[in-house]
């Protein structure tokens, strides 16, 4: 739905859409209003409008606290934004929780847990932080590249601290 939005060039079409999409996020049941929410999250983050593709990644979760890819989304977009490890940790285990084989859930876990060893200087995220990009490897599908790319970066980051 995404990509199909995005490929609008009439103006008046486009700015229809994202009317339909609003009015949905209003009046729509639970389901329609989470889903809403979600792509508008996505188009605002092809905006390079941050806080509120995070506001509306958190509303979908709100309407739909069973769809693990929202949390997961909302989860990864702080941690990319530099919101609080602390509250973006709470969206990853939710998601994990309900989507357990996404590797890229437990990557995302893996660079927020890196964040607080960072901030905190405590060691003892380290041990979590290595668990974690292994079960993101051992998740990780042989199609999902980019993906596994990030992964291992991170684990050469996380080794070129420990020197």
């Amino acid at each position: 739905e995404v990509e199909q939005i995005r490929q609008i060039v009439d103006e008046q079409q486009f700015q229809q859409e994202i009317q339909q999409l609003e009015q949905i996020a209003q009046n729509g049941s639970q389901h329609e209003k989470a889903q809403s929410f979600y792509t508008q999250g996505h188009l605002f983050l092809y905006a390079h409008h941050y806080n509120e593709a995070v506001h509306c990644f958190m509303q979908a979760v709100k309407h739909s606290p069973d769809k693990g890819v929202y949390a997961g989304m909302l989860a990864q977009t702080m941690q990319r934004l530099n919101y609080s490890p602390i509250e973006a940790l709470g969206y990853v285990e939710l998601a994990l929780t309900m989507d357990p084989e996404n590797a890229r859930w437990y990557l995302v876990k893996a660079l927020l847990l890196l964040q607080l060893y960072k901030d905190l200087g405590n060691a003892a995220f380290l041990n979590s932080v290595i668990f974690e990009l292994s079960c993101a490897i051992d998740h990780c599908r042989d199609e999902q590249v980019s993906l596994r790319t990030a992964i291992e970066l991170t684990e050469r980051e996380l080794a070129e601290m420990l020197r």
